[in-house]
């Protein structure tokens, strides 16, 4: 038939499912929170959670995320 399907999409959904993938690049993805959640608990330790070597290997399998800047402060108004 000589008939290509594309749509726009994730490369995990790709590999998932047996399909080629182009990356056309990166899209990077900040968290924006109120500066007294950033110190509770409960958040840091999702944080290093986030940042555990578990959860850059799921990363990894799901192909296309990069966790490695994750809990990075990115701005901050002292």
């Amino acid at each position: 038939m000589d008939i290509a399907d594309i749509a726009p999409g994730v490369r995990a959904a790709a590999t998932e499912y047996g399909l080629d993938f182009i990356s056309f690049g990166w899209e990077s993805f900040d968290l924006v929170i109120p500066k007294q959640i950033w110190f509770r608990r409960l958040f840091q330790e999702l944080i290093i959670r986030m940042k555990s070597h578990t959860s850059q290997k799921l990363a990894e399998t799901l192909s296309g995320y990069d966790l490695s800047r994750t809990g990075e402060l990115v701005w901050g108004d002292d």
